[in-house]
């Protein structure tokens, strides 16, 4: 299930509804202790700052039927600055090639115009045409990586608010998660870095439940602890 810790009291996210089992964001808040949990079908959430904030979406589990149709246009209408979380599952088209994976980018910029932010990670549907879905849906962001696979970017541009770390665990060979891992130390730096640069928010994405002990894509649940560790506590 999609899950959003956040370890800061005083900022409000608003509390929804659990729609999506597999699809998880993880915000963590780089001072204070306290915590709420929050999830969503369509997550829409505001991230404020004194005076600053914006609003972003995240969704996984996509396919094309007239309920993807409301999402999509809901994400274009709503006021949002990007659909940070495109979480994987994009068609359910069997299989999913290359042509399929351009058909449903090209219905995805119907819906949402091509100058909407639409950033991508995989599912388990999507690692064997992931190369189209990111040419056809490109990082608009400035992201700093290996775009749809493991990257990251901070919003704003100027004074970010929020850095946002991309991650597959489990879907892409060559990034794994295990404590002292490349992909274990990218993820731990790349938090590090955020708290350095005075950013008070840190937002995870992935496809994966992390937040079920045991989930067999965290690595045994070193990247899960890594999260823990960086300040994140339940209740």
């Amino acid at each position: 299930m999609p899950s959003v810790i956040n370890t800061r009291p005083k900022s409000r996210i608003p509390r929804l509804h659990p729609l999506f089992p597999f699809a998880s964001v993880v915000l963590l808040a780089l001072l204070g202790a306290g915590t709420c949990g929050a999830l969503a079908h369509i997550d829409r959430r505001t991230v404020a700052h004194a005076a600053a904030s914006f609003t972003f979406t995240a969704a996984g589990d996509y396919a094309q039927t007239r309920y993807t149709n409301a999402n999509l246009t809901y994400m274009q209408t709503s006021g949002a600055a990007f659909n940070l979380l495109a979480l994987g599952d994009f068609s359910y088209a069997s299989p999913v090639t290359g042509s399929v994976a351009d058909a449903w980018s090209s219905y995805v910029v119907g819906k949402v115009g091509a100058g909407f932010p639409f950033e991508i990670i995989p599912g388990e549907h999507d690692a064997g045409a992931l190369s189209n879905y990111a040419a056809d849906l490109p990082d608009q962001m400035g992201s700093s990586g290996t775009y749809a696979q493991q990257y990251s970017f901070d919003y704003p541009g100027a004074s970010p608010l929020a850095r946002f770390i991309m991650i597959a665990p489990g879907q892409i060979p060559g990034y794994y998660y295990t404590r002292g891992s490349a992909g274990y130390r990218w993820v731990s730096s790349a938090v590090d870095g955020a708290r350095a640069a005075g950013m008070r928010w840190v937002i995870v994405g992935m496809y994966d439940d992390c937040f079920s002990l045991g989930s067999q894509h965290c690595s045994k649940d070193d990247l899960l602890n890594l999260l823990v560790s960086k300040k994140a506590r339940s209740s």
